[in-house]
């Protein structure tokens, strides 16, 4: 078993085509982010180090306002900005911030349809979070946010240029029968499973570790305690951006697996290493769409698609769950039912594996 799950994975990870996009894509991260520091942005947000511990009380926003630089409180205008829905916002002292940020979040439930009991639940979480907020300099967690999402397209592409040709070469070129006289079937798939799975993490781990290096390297790692409205007024849950990012990371390795689970399927229904890629571009394309909340359950389900739910808006969410009468948010329920649907995934590959061999005998 071990022997044959080095020999898939080894196969997975020679391909030249493979390590071609990786690079590209490791110099479009590189580059995105020596291009902030070029035009002068990671300066801009430096500025802001000197106000960590700062109480975003009357006294701070006043501060803000009056100032000559308004560069220097970059960060906090774009908070202000976000809260009050305007960047039109005059002298507002800080209960008038915090008054529309809340008011903002409450529009934003009832466009959304929920119900009494969701609005309750987002209510209860509302209340939990310290305010007036306490600035912390956090601009390495944050450059995650603007990122990530770019990167989840790159791990959708580079998984599926890896892992879709695993059943699919064999059939193309006609060694599947050679293989199967010589391994038993059970071991063959479990060994090819683990190691698609292994390249899916393998790929989610290095570009997560890109990001990681490329906004901690410009910006450090201070500021992991600051409370996530700062980055994302619109969140009511009551996490700190250390406790944002570690959720991201555990997302985007979820993802990684759900991505390598369904090239393979794919790569064992369809026999064919171009359709099954064709069908996960496609599929990229087609999670960019928006759909519309008044479509209810349809909405709901599109909006875990993977390919375009991890972002900052990920912890604007506000649609609910409900198991037994219990609430679960989609921090909550999105890595279960990845988790469950790869699972499904993998489960009708390895049916239709079995299947094929019984035929092709």
């Amino acid at each position: 078993m071990g022997t044959l799950y080095r020999f898939e994975l080894k196969k997975m990870l020679r391909q030249k085509v493979l390590w071609i996009a990786v690079l590209l894509m490791t110099v479009a991260i590189l580059g995105s982010g020596l291009a902030d520091a070029i035009v002068g942005k990671t300066d801009n947000s430096k500025r802001c180090k000197a106000f960590s511990g700062r109480v975003m009380d009357d006294a701070f926003l006043k501060e803000v306002q009056e100032s000559e630089n308004q560069e220097d409180y970059i960060v906090f205008r774009n908070f202000i900005t976000a809260c009050m829905g305007t960047s039109e916002h005059g002298l507002v002292d800080a209960r008038q911030v915090y008054a529309a940020r809340e008011e903002s979040n409450e529009n934003e439930m009832a466009r959304t349809g929920l119900t009494d009991g969701e609005k309750e639940y987002w209510r209860q979480k509302e209340s939990e979070i310290k305010k007036p907020l306490t600035y912390s300099y956090e601009e390495g967690y944050a450059g995650i946010y603007t990122s990530i999402y770019v990167a989840n397209f790159m791990l959708l592409l580079l998984t599926a240029i890896g892992v879709c040709g695993i059943f699919a070469d064999e059939k193309i070129n006609g060694t599947d029968q050679i293989i199967f006289s010589s391994v038993g079937k059970e071991t063959l798939f479990a060994a090819k499973m683990l190691a698609g799975l292994s390249v899916g993490l393998l790929l989610g781990l290095y570009l997560f570790g890109i990001l990681s290096g490329c906004s901690f390297g410009m910006y450090g790692f201070s500021g992991s305690s600051a409370p996530l409205q700062l980055r994302i007024p619109g969140c009511m849950l009551n996490i700190t951006v250390e406790q944002s990012y570690l959720y991201l990371f555990l997302l985007f390795l979820i993802a990684g697996v759900l991505y390598a689970a369904f090239s393979m399927f794919l790569s064992q229904i369809l026999g064919n290493r171009s359709a099954a890629t064709a069908i996960m571009v496609m599929g990229l394309f087609l999670s960019m769409l928006n759909v519309p909340e008044k479509l209810g359950v349809i909405s709901k389900i599109w909006s875990y698609l993977p390919g375009a739910y991890i972002g900052s808006w990920t912890f604007t969410e506000y649609r609910l769950i409900s198991v037994f009468g219990r609430y679960f948010n989609n921090l909550q329920a999105a890595p279960v039912f990845w988790l469950l649907a790869s699972a499904a995934f993998l489960g009708i590959a390895k049916a239709a594996y079995q299947h094929y061999q019984v035929l092709g005998k």
